[in-house]
């Protein structure tokens, strides 16, 4: 994949100091969507996430604190079990999904 391709992300993070913490947090909610504690979804290059990876370096002490970037693949799956911090009808989306697409999948699986 090149270093110019979007994709999305999966990012997260373990800060030991609370200033530190509200720092990151900060930034990614610029960034990327939460979508639990310490989890975020992000969509953008491998270059862009190594922007991002670079400026939450300077925020973080790299010896105490762990921020992790997952790349996802193009069609995840995804499993939930217990309360969903994002409601049902919200979808993470990037802007090359196909949406029609996507609402279908939705509707079919409500259905079962």
């Amino acid at each position: 994949m090149s270093l110019t391709q979007p994709r999305r992300w999966l990012i997260a993070y373990d800060i030991r100091e609370p200033r530190r913490l509200k720092r990151v947090h900060a930034l990614l909610t610029k960034a990327a969507v939460p979508v639990q504690y310490s989890v975020f979804a992000a969509s953008g290059s491998t270059l862009a996430m190594r922007q991002l990876a670079a400026a939450l370096g300077q925020r973080i002490d790299a010896r105490a604190d762990d921020v992790r970037f997952y790349p996802l693949p193009q069609k995840p799956l995804v499993y939930t079990i217990g309360s969903a911090m994002l409601p049902d009808d919200v979808l993470l989306l990037d802007s090359r999904t196909d949406l029609q697409a996507a609402f279908r999948g939705r509707a079919a699986a409500r259905e079962r």
